[in-house]
């Protein structure tokens, strides 16, 4: 009998470990895009603990700019390279661009500002991705 509750307790934490690893995957999933209501986006974005904060796209002589305010949430400062993905209302990937961002210093704001060449107000969605150096190798082929 004792062996029957041994092992109705590993499962039990198992399907619990299970459970925990989906949410924490389907969050961090969530947390990497937001939407647009017109210049404004409707969230802001995490992503390894760096937050994107005050998202705006706007359009001007030609140029379509991203600018969001990055802040450091970690203890040491921080360089990363993040893949900006621009999607219509549809999902389907429009644009995509790298931006780096050096020196991240923790409780600091720092102003990510990137410009793309033609009229891209009509995206809808925005996601974030810190790319790894591989990823950089891959993108630049």
């Amino acid at each position: 009998m004792k062996d029957k509750k041994k092992a109705y307790v590993i499962v039990a934490l198992i399907v619990i470990a299970i459970i925990a690893i989906a949410i924490y995957i389907v969050k961090t999933n969530l947390d990497r895009k937001t939407s647009f209501e017109g210049e404004n986006a409707t969230s802001d974005v995490v992503l390894e603990r760096i937050e994107f904060k005050n998202i705006t796209k706007t359009y001007e002589a030609g140029i379509t700019t991203i600018r969001a305010d990055v802040y450091n949430n970690t203890k040491v400062t921080k360089d990363i390279n993040v893949q900006i993905i621009l999607k219509d209302e549809n999902g389907k990937e429009i644009k995509n661009m790298i931006q780096a961002i050096e020196e991240i210093e923790p409780g600091r704001k720092k102003i990510l500002q990137t410009g793309i060449t033609g009229d891209y107000t009509s995206i809808k969605d925005v996601e974030f991705k810190v790319l790894e150096d591989k990823d950089l190798e891959q993108y630049n082929k």
